[in-house]
């Protein structure tokens, strides 16, 4: 008489041969699997719900890009400053240089700031809507 591997049920009608289980564990076992698959396929279509807000991530590129434009301009107006000047002394190289390096790194954290700070509203904006499509 085969015995069911998961209840322990001993019957000749009920319980498979092959796969040694009978009809209600399997029933049992495929309707766990279909629900997992449910599951599964409910959080991907969530994420495809998702809406990406395509326009606060270009502007979020063109900060950073503002950032980045900052830094190479600053190098090149710094350079040119240098060559400019006759026969420069320390000091007339050294301050305006800071000066430019000290606001070339004010120019690039409030630019990169502005563009995490956008990055920022279309991750809480995914985030909010993914909660309220769970309800």
């Amino acid at each position: 008489m085969p015995i069911c591997k998961e209840c322990g049920i001993e019957n000749d009608w009920s319980v498979d041969i092959t796969t040694k289980i009978c009809s209600e564990c399997h029933e049992k076992i495929t309707t766990k699997i279909r629900q997992e698959k449910e599951k599964v396929q409910r959080d991907t279509d969530l994420g495809k719900k998702a809406k990406t807000y395509p326009s606060l991530i270009f502007l979020s590129r063109v900060a950073k890009f503002i950032a980045w434009v900052g830094v190479f301009s600053s190098l090149i107006i710094g350079v040119f400053y240098i060559i400019t000047l006759n026969r420069p002394s320390i000091m007339e190289i050294l301050f305006p240089v800071l000066g430019i390096v000290l606001i070339t790194f004010i120019h690039f954290v409030v630019w990169r700031a502005i563009s995490e700070i956008l990055i920022l509203f279309v991750d809480i904006a995914k985030d909010v809507r993914e909660i309220r499509l769970k309800k």
